[in-house]
């Protein structure tokens, strides 16, 4: 994959829910550190996650050997990209969380 330094990327995407809102979504990369931001296109609600570091969403079940955190964020931007299906191998879902959390 390709080594990036700070950069932004951003689009559009939905979670397989009972709704079906559609989110507009910014993945910044920064000093190594990788901030989600989502916001719900019909009511304008927002999340983010804050500048996390690669060890706040890689563990050793689920680490690319030798990424870089640019790497993450383009495999995050992938899967937000791709469409939804009826597959069950792979799903996009929200989970809420207390205080609104996701």
């Amino acid at each position: 994959m390709e080594r990036l330094s700070d950069c932004q990327v951003e689009g559009l995407t939905a979670f397989k829910s009972p709704s079906t809102a559609s989110y507009r979504y910014i993945i910044s990369l920064k000093d190594e550190k990788v901030n989600i931001w989502l916001e719900e296109r019909s009511n304008k609600k927002q999340w983010q996650t804050g500048f996390l570091s690669k060890t706040d969403y890689v563990t050793s079940a689920n680490v690319f050997v030798d990424a870089s955190a640019a790497d993450y964020v383009s495999c995050f931007k992938q899967c937000l990209d791709c469409p939804l299906g009826e597959d069950d191998d792979a799903e996009r879902k929200l989970t809420s969380r207390k205080e609104g959390k996701l």
